[in-house]
């Protein structure tokens, strides 16, 4: 392909900052000081940002996506609607986000399992920053739909986490990258108000072989993952 993501920012929004990998070497824009040093969180971090704006430097056949873009970082330990829309506001409106990648969510557990498919306070902040009703610029906004399917709650349908199931976001479900076959945990809708989640699928894991997408680790190397957020 031949779209390389030259002049776009990317804001990442995860509980951890990514390794600075040679593979996105100096693109990686940490706009806080990360309180987060949990190493499956940076390593988790680590692989997103691998996916996204990896040039292969290390191994060309595990680039990214994206592979000029840059990324501004912020830690997402939001408890409040006024904390993530101030944070929205830095990365888009101070550092010029394009769009935004979430590949984190405020998981129930048992017996919290009616927050699956709730629509939040943070998920309407989420639709008026997304519709412009909170800044000037427009941008897409991309949550992972979560991996709550068949565990924990132990249900099938409406396990979507609740940043997912905003209106305006789009919630990236998981299939199995070499026969399209929705992993087992992958989260479903609907909602609780009736819309469907996710909005799409892409591929997040893998039936046999190494079991998930290979990208960037804090080893400065390469490794699998398994989930919606890849």
């Amino acid at each position: 392909y031949d779209l390389t993501g030259e002049d776009i920012t990317i804001f990442q929004y995860e509980p951890a900052s990514a390794f600075e990998h040679d593979d996105f070497q100096g693109r990686i824009n940490k706009r806080e000081l990360f309180q987060d040093n949990n190493q499956d969180n940076i390593d988790h971090a680590t692989h997103v940002a691998g996916i996204m704006v990896g040039d292969g430097t290390r191994n060309n056949s595990y680039r990214g996506i994206a592979t000029k873009s840059e990324v501004i970082a912020y830690e997402s330990d939001i408890q409040l609607a006024l904390e993530l829309e101030y944070e929205y506001e830095k990365a888009v409106i101070l550092y010029g986000s394009d769009l935004a990648s979430n590949s984190f969510g405020i998981t129930p557990t048992t017996p919290n399992c009616e927050d699956l498919g709730d629509y939040t306070t943070i998920s309407r902040s989420l639709d008026n920053l997304i519709n412009g009703n909170l800044f000037t610029k427009k941008i897409p906004v991309i949550f992972s739909n979560g991996n709550e399917r068949n565990i924990g709650c132990s249900s099938a349908y409406n396990t979507s986490q609740p940043l997912a199931s905003a209106k305006n976001v789009i919630a990236v479900g998981n299939v199995n990258s070499n026969d399209k076959s929705i992993y087992t945990t992958s989260s479903w809708g609907p909602t609780d108000d009736g819309r469907i989640k996710p909005d799409v699928v892409a591929p997040g894991c893998q039936v046999g072989g190494d079991g998930g997408i290979t990208a960037t680790n804090i080893s400065n190397g390469y490794t699998s993952m398994c989930g919606t957020s890849f």
